[in-house]
């Protein structure tokens, strides 16, 4: 039933911030902290079934706790995290929740690109910013598709101002420009209207987004000559 959905979903985002968690930890404190999870575990099985820490194959799918290593890889833990949070999200009904999932769904794909750019992955970086923008617009976040649509631009926008080009732009660099100028234009009215809608904290968020749209917009035009 709903009620037991709405479990589902609470035990899933536990475990993915368990592993957001774990994305910053030495391998030291990973290993501690896979003790107490096994002991938690071992303590609540019987406590309190419907808490998560053991659920079916039919309530899950593949993902059950502790069926994969714990480890402090940065990408492996945020790919863990990833999936639970959409399927947490698959089973939230909450309006109250159903925000907080997304926002760290938001959060950790965010986090995973950046990790990709700063390891000069560029293709995977692509790649990731690419797949987060259909997920997030099939959930109808436009906020979250606007925020990873900027950081899509940047990575064009910051590939083609990093290679040496003695004279004038190379096909290259214009192309990368080409393809982040309409990515930004559109990023820029999505954050600006989120601004509009929003409140508090979260306007002050999309108002601060807006305004880095606004920057890398600015650069892109004048690097490729319009409005000189």
């Amino acid at each position: 039933g709903r009620e037991q959905q709405e479990l589902t979903s609470e035990a899933l985002e536990v475990w993915a911030d368990c592993h957001s968690a774990l994305g910053r930890m030495k391998a030291d404190e990973v290993a501690k902290a896979k003790e107490a999870l096994e002991r938690m575990r071992e303590e609540e099985r019987d406590k309190v079934p419907g808490f998560g820490i053991m659920f079916s194959v039919d309530e899950v799918g593949w993902l059950t706790p502790l069926s994969h290593p714990l480890s402090p890889d940065i990408e492996e833990n945020s790919n863990h995290a990833i999936r639970y949070l959409i399927r947490s999200l698959q089973n939230c009904n909450h309006a109250g929740r159903r925000f907080d999932v997304m926002s760290k769904l938001a959060a950790s794909y965010t986090s995973l690109g950046e990790h990709y750019t700063l390891t000069g992955r560029f293709t995977r970086a692509h790649q990731h910013y690419r797949q987060g923008i259909q997920l997030f617009e099939s959930i109808g976040d436009r906020p979250a598709t606007a925020s990873l649509s900027l950081r899509l631009a940047q990575l064009f926008a910051s590939r083609a101002s990093s290679a040496v080009c003695h004279s004038g732009l190379s096909p290259e660099q214009s192309s990368d420009l080409a393809k982040a100028l309409p990515i930004l234009e559109g990023a820029l009215a999505d954050l600006s209207a989120a601004r509009g809608d929003g409140r508090g904290a979260g306007a002050r968020a999309w108002g601060k987004a807006a305004r880095v749209a606004e920057v890398e917009l600015g650069g892109v035009l004048m690097a490729l000559g319009v409005g000189l």
